[in-house]
């Protein structure tokens, strides 16, 4: 964690704990599983005192370190000339996460990439949705589709929210952005899981976006997601030392609800127990997996999302 935090710029001066024996296989697989391997090497290249990895997972690292980049640069390169050409052509795209966020961290091709998300205004989606048959249907009725191999996820939605259109800010803005990102974070709390990727996504934007606090605020009040997004800052604070977020520390909750939900799954809940065998099995065994894991998080989507659960599960349910 002091490499993550280091790596994210958070903490520079912070020193690594004493002692020569550190497992480094393990924090590199600690890494793994929480997808922020680059965070890692780029918290290394920032300790000024001598620190010696075994040359096996110096290796690994190095190997790893290599492909995070390589995906990093193609799928900016993709993005720039993708959105692009859909604006040559009328569209009005707009990136969520992904490249977009990446420019917010200190190295941006160390953030590791996946696919692309796209969002499209309403009034162009049906359009789209019959000009480009090539498209498959997700659970959460987003497209999915692939373009030179890097797979596209357009979304029907710029917000993971069921509230009023007037009550949300302006798209895109600032504080539109973290908005949208605070709300996919706890769709997937809800769901199979998050881990710390999509923390460090929330820090970075937090620190590097130069938003209005009140107004900030006020739309996390209007939008009912004042509570989760106490949470959601105090573990930024406790975990990453990030103290960007609109909120006093002193009054901010215990970060434990959504810490065990981070810690204990890893990236997209993925590596939570049973979940990496149903990952692997049928599709039907994967959806009843991914359904027992939403029932057992009813509890916190009632705390922290009392007005999206139902409509969630009902997306989920008539998409399938």
């Amino acid at each position: 964690m002091v490499l993550l935090r280091r790596g994210l710029g958070f903490s520079p001066g912070e020193a690594l704990p004493p002692g020569d024996g550190i497992p480094w296989s393990e924090v590199l697989g600690l890494a793994r599983r929480q997808a922020v391997t680059g965070l890692l090497y780029a918290g290394l290249q920032t300790v000024e005192e001598r620190v010696t990895l075994p040359d096996d997972t110096l290796f690994t690292l190095a190997v790893l370190i290599s492909r995070i980049e390589k995906r990093g640069k193609t799928l900016d390169d993709f993005s720039s000339r993708y959105t692009a050409s859909l604006r040559e052509e009328g569209w009005h795209p707009l990136v969520l996460k992904g490249p977009e966020v990446a420019r917010l961290y200190p190295s941006a091709f160390l953030r590791e990439s996946g696919d692309l998300d796209l969002w499209l205004p309403k009034d162009e989606w049906n359009r789209f949705e019959a000009a480009h048959p090539l498209w498959k249907k997700a659970p959460d009725g987003s497209l999915q589709w692939e373009e030179e191999g890097v797979p596209i996820d357009l979304h029907p939605r710029y917000f993971d929210l069921s509230c009023k259109e007037r009550l949300l800010p302006e798209v895109p803005s600032h504080e539109a952005t973290l908005l949208m990102l605070s709300a996919h974070i706890r769709k997937h709390c809800m769901g199979s899981g998050v881990g710390l990727k999509q923390m460090c996504d929330m820090a970075v934007a937090y620190s590097r976006l130069p938003y209005d606090r009140e107004k900030l605020k006020d739309i996390y009040k209007k939008t009912g997601t004042l509570r989760w997004n106490r949470l959601l800052a105090a573990f930024l604070e406790a975990y990453l030392h990030c103290r960007e977020h609109p909120f006093l520390p002193d009054g901010l909750p215990s970060p434990e609800p959504l810490a065990r939900i981070v810690f204990s799954g890893g990236d997209q809940g993925q590596y939570a127990p049973g979940r990496t065998q149903s990952l692997h099995s049928s599709s039907l065994l994967r959806k009843l997996d991914t359904l027992r894991r939403m029932l057992g998080r009813v509890p916190f989507s009632l705390r922290y999302a009392p007005g999206e659960l139902l409509p969630y599960l009902g997306t989920l349910l008539k998409n399938q």
